[in-house]
């Protein structure tokens, strides 16, 4: 059975802020996009997420969200794998999109409209840097991410294979 696997990069297209979309990117550069045959793989990204989002991803089995985050206790360019529980509370405060992508998740719970397989994915930037000019740290951080992903998509497809 082929499974639908939803990769969501968040962000803009200015300073630390295009870390979600550059992931994005780099993947429809990257041999995930030659397993497209194999599973349905979609790439989307957004600017100012609302709440059509739910409706995009109603399909998914498996869904990975990519954005950056302030938790201000992690160096520039961190990568943090969280739950749905996790990114919400990380994503709480800080937002560039009007509403963020964890609270529009959070109302896909309540009305039980997500997929059982979530990873959210958080690149630390600096809390005054968002539409500054991208970081090494952050340039350096895309790359592992992309494998990383990468990886878990590939593992997704063997198993159904």
């Amino acid at each position: 059975m082929i499974k639908n696997i939803y990769i969501i990069g968040v962000g803009s297209a200015f300073g630390a802020d295009q870390v979600g979309w550059l992931v994005i990117d780099a993947l429809q550069q990257k041999a995930v996009s030659k397993a497209m045959s194999a599973a349905a793989i979609h790439l989307l990204k957004y600017d100012r997420p609302d709440f059509s989002v739910l409706s995009s991803i109603q399909s998914a089995d498996y869904l990975f969200i990519i954005d950056a985050v302030v938790t201000g206790n992690k160096p520039t360019g961190s990568i943090m794998e969280f739950n749905l529980a996790e990114f919400t509370q990380v994503k709480k405060h800080v937002s560039t999109h009007g509403f963020n992508i964890a609270e529009i998740l959070a109302m896909g719970g309540v009305l039980s409209s997500l997929p059982e397989n979530i990873i959210c994915y958080g690149v630390e930037i600096l809390p005054d840097n968002k539409f500054a000019r991208l970081s090494s740290q952050i340039l350096q951080a895309v790359p592992y991410l992309v494998e990383k992903i990468a990886m878990e998509v590939n593992a997704i497809i063997s198993k159904q294979a």
